[in-house]
């Protein structure tokens, strides 16, 4: 009964808690290193590719 309720607790406050702990929580972290990195994908494919035609 004790698993089943520390289970269920967990599973239910990380996952469908409140949408903002677990957006802030996950998505800070990765939407930083690949924003970071797209951002200076996108501007190096812009003067490399445009450069390199």
């Amino acid at each position: 009964m004790d698993n089943k309720k520390y289970v269920e607790g967990e599973f239910t406050l990380p996952t469908p808690p409140k949408g903002k702990h677990t957006m802030e929580n996950i998505p800070t972290p990765k939407p930083i290193e690949p924003m970071e990195v797209e951002d200076e994908e996108e501007e190096r494919e812009d003067s490399g590719g445009l450069e390199h035609r």
